[in-house]
């Protein structure tokens, strides 16, 4: 019952037993990282080879630029189609989930329309700097439509992908000449 009081007058009395037990407490719990560590690497080195591969970073929806990064995977799990080299802008197909490895069916091309997706034509400059996979957003007298996507850059004009429930509207607009791009991303 009073255990605790004896316990602080010891350790008061004798700071060296503090120190003492301190510093078993910190061994074993190096030992106890350096074990796990030790572990993990030999799981990864029974997987055998690995390869290279681009995986998504975030969630991305149809029609959105995929901005992936390189990770290495055991070769046993790497799809047969996986993507080798990045083609840059490249457009998602569909959506994808985060950590997904990316495969040539996930791209939608350069010219390529999202799965669903409206495209039209919209004039631009030459000069305006507009590339593949660029997000847009569209706008009509000063109204935001919705967001797009470029799909492809022709000569003085841009070709925009929407999904179906605004391109009624964004056909009103285009038609009517009063479409406006704004670039929202990469």
């Amino acid at each position: 019952m009073f255990l605790l009081p004896r316990l602080r007058l010891l350790l008061a009395r004798r700071p060296w037993l503090y120190w003492l037990c301190a510093a078993t407490c910190a061994t074993i719990a190096a030992g106890s990282v350096a074990s796990a560590r030790g572990a993990a690497a030999d799981a990864r080195d029974g997987w055998g080879d690995t390869r290279e591969v681009w995986v998504t970073t975030a969630d991305v929806a149809t029609g959105a630029a995929l901005l992936p990064e390189r990770r290495s995977y055991p070769v046993a799990m790497v799809p047969p189609d996986a993507v080798a080299s990045w083609p840059v802008p490249a457009v998602a197909a569909h959506p994808l989930a985060k950590g997904e490895v990316v495969v040539a069916g996930d791209l939608a091309g350069d010219r390529a329309v999202p799965s669903g997706w409206v495209a039209f034509l919209a004039p631009a400059a030459s000069d305006s700097g507009w590339v593949v996979g660029t997000h847009t957003a569209l706008f009509g007298t000063g109204s935001h439509l919705c967001d797009g996507v470029i799909t492809a850059v022709p000569a003085d004009a841009v070709e925009v992908a929407v999904p179906p429930s605004c391109a009624a509207t964004v056909s009103m607009f285009a038609a009517g000449g009063e479409l406006v791009l704004a670039r929202t991303g990469p």
